[in-house]
């Protein structure tokens, strides 16, 4: 049992599936044997094949009480088939829904794959007709029977011709698999999204269906699909590395041309669509998954060419999807463009963190392996922060020591501390010392009983100067590492995960960061925190045996409290069960749990929608 001090609230009394108990706790290490993540929950987070739940299901609240104003879905985007898959981040996209109504303490669930390309192809052939982040293409989903090292050495050839070719004639391209974010849209429905272009997708937030297939072309080119043949409607110049949309008429597959700012048509027929996106942005092959919203209502992100290009950095609208480029910001190594994950936004400067971790674009090509899944790490080049004018009027690129993140937290303007009359630029999020946890998310890592510890990752605050005392950009400089923001960097297991906050606070000076923690030993992330920043302290929410989700930050409606609202986190227990805990914004005290009858996988991300 973990040590309780004296700075935390009392532990709160709710029960998990197998009857665990959530704490709000201390000191972020164990005796061991209740830090690890059982084995039942392994088994069911990294399943073999989720369980749909098409038709809503009812779901219990099993402890405490809803709070009477949550009335709304939280929705969650991850892997939920992991057959044949080497990484977390391989598995095909699976949605999950829960709604609930806290007037009548009451919730249901729902869960579907998404309808891709991708998926389709794996369940009808058995193999993975894409490469997935660290699976390549052809890998069968199931065990193979032994074969003789000759028939293994002539598949190994095959495998690296096959995609050697498919990739230079664009026959093949990236995957749709759009695992990864879901963001709402004014439309009401919800954008999934993955690191291919291709993996763009609209959603039903009702039914979780896939409506839509967004495919993005340029002017004056006409899109072509993966198999080659020509499709209508407008679209792309190139079709390299791009599967675009199937043909109009093709099974399955109706076209709808995006026009003027009309919202997104759903399929009369129930067939899937292609939303076909004619815009003056340059081809591209992969972008973010994390596009952010900004103050006018229009969203932000960048995509990116390979190789041979750069940071396309755009704004897009979110009613037509159509983008317009406002910086272009060219790879300092063309031939290996280095993978960036997520930015931060402040009202009115994006940032772009490039750490110098280097794609192989050989072995992401034949589908070899590199130190770092399909990437090698450069240390000495250091890192580039990009800071980017969201009017376009503006790049400035700052030198950083080389670190290795994946996810933000918040980021503001503010007076500067050392310079008198000066505005400087603040950015939080998780840092890690190299791109280690890269290989930690190996399904062999994370499978691994007890496993080797997961690699530590700090909450920390890059500061860089904007405007000097006239008003004048400031830069480019060379930065200070980040700083520490807590005391106690121990005190949360030295691992920050997909940190959240009240985004009624985006770009603005805030106090309380959420995020997924560590209680050591473990070789996952096992346990949710609370960061005051103000106080420079963390509190821990942990489940014995179990493993949380990203929290989701839902603030009351109407309030101006920063820590007035609730957490959302998707819970798998000790006993393999799933359920959602629902916890006070600012202490983690459990408030209430909702126990789900299905079986909720490994989670990325998701969003709260307010009904």
């Amino acid at each position: 049992m973990l040590k309780r001090y004296s700075a935390t609230p009392a532990a709160a009394s709710a029960t998990g599936g197998a009857g665990e108990r959530g704490q709000v706790a201390g000191p972020a290490t164990g005796s061991g044997s209740s830090t690890h993540v059982s084995e039942a929950a392994r088994q069911a987070v990294f399943a073999p094949a989720t369980a749909e739940q098409v038709t809503e299901a009812a779901a219990q609240v099993v402890s405490g009480r809803l709070p009477s104003w949550l009335r709304g879905s939280l929705l969650l985007n991850g892997c939920g088939d992991f057959r044949g898959m080497q990484h977390l981040f391989d598995g095909y996209a699976c949605l999950s829904r829960v709604r609930l109504d806290g007037q009548d303490n009451r919730a249901w669930v729902s869960q579907r794959f998404l309808d891709t390309d991708a998926y389709r192809s794996y369940r009808t052939t058995g193999r993975l007709k894409y490469r997935e982040f660290g699976t390549p293409a052809g890998t069968p989903a199931g065990p193979q029977p032994e074969s003789s090292l000759l028939l293994r050495l002539l598949r190994s050839v095959f495998n690296t011709a096959y995609g050697v070719v498919v990739t230079l004639t664009g026959r093949q391209g990236f995957s749709d698999n759009a695992s990864v974010t879901l963001t709402a849209l004014p439309s009401g429905q919800l954008l999934a999204l993955s690191e291919p272009t291709a993996a763009t997708y609209l959603v039903d937030p009702n039914t979780l269906a896939a409506t839509h297939h967004v495919v993005y072309g340029n002017k004056g080119g006409s899109a072509r699909d993966s198999s080659g043949s020509g499709s209508s409607g407008g679209g792309s110049g190139s079709s390299k590395g791009r599967p675009a949309a199937p043909e109009a008429g093709a099974a399955g597959v109706e076209v709808a041309v995006a026009g003027g700012a009309g919202a997104v048509r759903s399929a009369s027929s129930g067939r899937l669509q292609v939303f076909r996106v004619v815009d003056d942005m340059v081809h591209s092959d992969i972008q973010t998954a994390h596009i952010k919203p900004i103050p006018d209502g229009r969203l932000v992100n960048f995509s990116r060419s390979l190789p041979f290009g750069g940071y396309h950095v755009y704004v897009q609208d979110p009613a037509s999807l159509r983008r317009t480029q406002i910086a272009f910001i060219r790879d300092r190594d063309p031939l290996a463009p280095c993978w960036v994950h997520d930015m931060a936004v402040t009202r009115t400067h994006l940032v772009v963190v490039e750490a110098p971790l280097h794609m192989n674009l050989t072995a992401l090509m034949v589908g070899s392996s590199r130190q770092y899944v399909f990437m090698d790490w450069r240390p000495e080049a250091g890192t580039r922060v990009h800071v980017i004018a969201l009017d376009g009027s503006r790049v400035v690129t700052h030198t950083a020591p080389a670190l290795f993140t994946f996810h933000f937290s918040n980021a503001f303007e503010r007076p500067s501390a050392s310079s008198p009359g000066a505005t400087e630029l603040c950015v939080d999020f998780s840092v890690y010392d190299d791109p280690a946890i890269l290989n930690d998310l190996s399904l062999k890592e994370m499978m691994d009983m007890p496993g080797k510890d997961i690699s530590p990752s700090r909450l920390r605050r890059l500061t860089m100067p904007l405007r000097d005392a006239a008003g004048k950009p400031a830069g480019p400089a060379r930065l200070d590492a980040p700083a520490p923001l807590l005391r106690d960097e121990s005190a949360y297991g030295n691992f920050v995960e997909f940190p959240a906050f009240n985004t009624k606070f985006a770009g603005l000076p805030y106090r309380y960061c959420y995020s997924t923690a560590a209680v050591r030993p473990t070789n996952m992330g096992n346990a949710l925190a609370v960061h005051d920043l103000q106080e420079g302290t963390s509190r821990l929410w942990h489940s014995p045996g179990g493993m949380p989700a990203e929290p989701c930050f839902v603030p009351r409606p109407g309030s101006s409290d920063e820590a007035d609202g609730v957490v959302l986190a998707a819970v798998v227990g000790a006993d393999g069960g799933s359920s959602v805990v629902v916890l006070e914004g600012g202490s983690l005290q459990e408030l209430a749990r909702v126990k789900l009858p299905v079986t909720v996988p490994y989670r990325f991300h998701g969003t709260f929608v307010q009904q």
